[in-house]
């Protein structure tokens, strides 16, 4: 079972109000400590016109091109935010943390059934790789309206995913845990023919936090896919794009690898200073 954990703009906007409306004051204010325990982004990253995608990328490529972006991210929060940041990179490592969030079947004393629920669970867990994206270990937790408004037991415990998500926050004894959602889509640079020329990266993110009392601190809203976000980071590496599509391959890893990485700083830089503004 995934995790969903996105709302949507105006709702935020109402519930929040105002220039600060990302941020849920005083709340926001009592968390010294946190950790990002998600961060991911959409296995399929488009071209802007819908032309094409990334081709012949596999999980273990996906895995390495994500792994700066949790570092990007926690170390960006933890300079604005004045937060102490526990190091995630542990934290995805526990068997708790995999306990807690990782893709489970319910539980059969019947063999055939056993046999089923781990196939079933298998094809799950490519299902996730297929359609997201994240650091090796790392899994996609998604806050929807619609999710946070489903109430799932847990050890035969009814909660809701933010109050999971709180209690997560008191077992690593952090005032907070942040989610954070990345929408990447290229775009050609220059000129392009019919879809063949040079592209350059795109980044956009969504960071929200939930403290210990279930309160989320930070709200950045809904992600629109590709082009329909403002604060988009860009890349200055570029790469071939042939009919609109990246063609992903070992030989041009490390090309793809730093136009994902200056995308994602550019907009964390981007991110960041939202959240200055919102702290005011």
């Amino acid at each position: 079972m995934r995790y969903k954990i996105i709302s949507t703009i105006a709702i935020s906007a109402l519930i929040l109000g105002g220039c600060g409306s990302i941020v849920k004051k005083p709340h926001v204010n009592n968390v010294k400590t946190a950790a990002v325990i998600s961060i991911y982004a959409n296995g399929l990253v488009p071209e802007k016109k819908k032309r094409g995608s990334i081709r012949g990328w596999n999980k273990e490529m996906k895995q390495e091109v994500s792994a700066e972006f949790l570092d990007v991210y926690s170390d960006s929060l933890g300079k604005v935010m004045g937060w102490k940041m526990v190091d995630a990179n542990e934290i995805i490592k526990s068997a708790s943390y995999q306990e807690a969030f990782k893709p489970k079947m319910p539980e059969t004393k019947n063999k055939t059934a056993q046999k089923l629920m781990k196939f079933a669970a298998k094809m799950q867990e490519m299902s996730v790789g297929f359609n997201y994206f994240t650091p090796t270990g790392m899994q996609p937790i998604e806050l929807t309206a619609n999710e946070l408004r489903k109430i799932r037991y847990v050890n035969g415990k009814r909660l809701d995913i933010k109050t999971q998500l709180a209690n997560y926050a008191k077992k690593l004894n952090v005032d907070a845990v942040v989610v954070v959602q990345l929408d990447y889509c290229y775009q050609a640079k220059g000129v392009s023919l019919g879809g063949t020329g040079k592209a350059i990266m795109t980044a956009a993110s969504s960071i929200r936090a939930i403290d210990q009392k279930g309160n989320m601190v930070i709200n950045m809203g809904d992600l629109q896919p590709c082009m329909k976000n403002k604060n988009r980071g860009e890349s200055e590496q570029g790469y071939a794009m042939v009919g609109g599509n990246l063609m992903a391959g070992l030989s041009k890893k490390g090309a793809l690898k730093k136009m994902f990485n200056q995308a994602t700083s550019e907009n964390a830089v981007l991110a960041m200073g939202q959240l200055k503004k919102a702290m005011k």
